[in-house]
């Protein structure tokens, strides 16, 4: 597996994701920006819109808005249209949105992952890399 230079996290901001799952993305980022040592990490807020990417360089700087329904969709194809190109791109969701049969044409080659916040989906596609993140103590 190459060095991850670029990263693109997208947060599933609709009504069905709760305050506890929101408090866990939060969690989430900021592990990746340590990671990332601060740098090209860029987030999205989605529910059935996405919100343009901020570069994250410390926690204080996440702003999750939305409430609406959930199209995880729309985010992935502003997370393609990125440039530079990110790496990875993460998807923190509840797991309740319709996926694409395959990656976002725009940016084929990354690596996707979604962390479910609630529970294991069976409708995550097969070209997506699944963490079912636990609930914490």
């Amino acid at each position: 597996m190459s060095k991850v230079r670029t990263g693109g996290q997208e947060n599933d901001t609709s009504a069905s994701v709760s305050n506890r799952m929101l408090a866990q993305v939060k969690a989430e980022i900021k592990l990746i920006v340590k990671h990332m040592r601060g740098e090209n990490v860029r987030v999205f807020s989605c529910d059935v819109a996405s919100t343009s990417a901020r570069r994250v360089r410390r926690i204080e700087d996440i702003e999750l808005v939305g409430g609406g329904g959930t199209d995880m969709r729309v985010g992935l194809a502003a997370s393609a249209a990125l440039r530079p190109r990110a790496d990875i791109v993460i998807v923190a969701t509840d797991g309740d949105t319709p996926w694409d049969d395959i990656p976002p044409d725009r940016n084929p080659q990354a690596r996707y992952v979604t962390l479910l916040l609630d529970g294991d989906r069976d409708t995550v596609p097969p070209w997506m890399r699944k963490i079912i993140v636990a609930e914490p103590d």
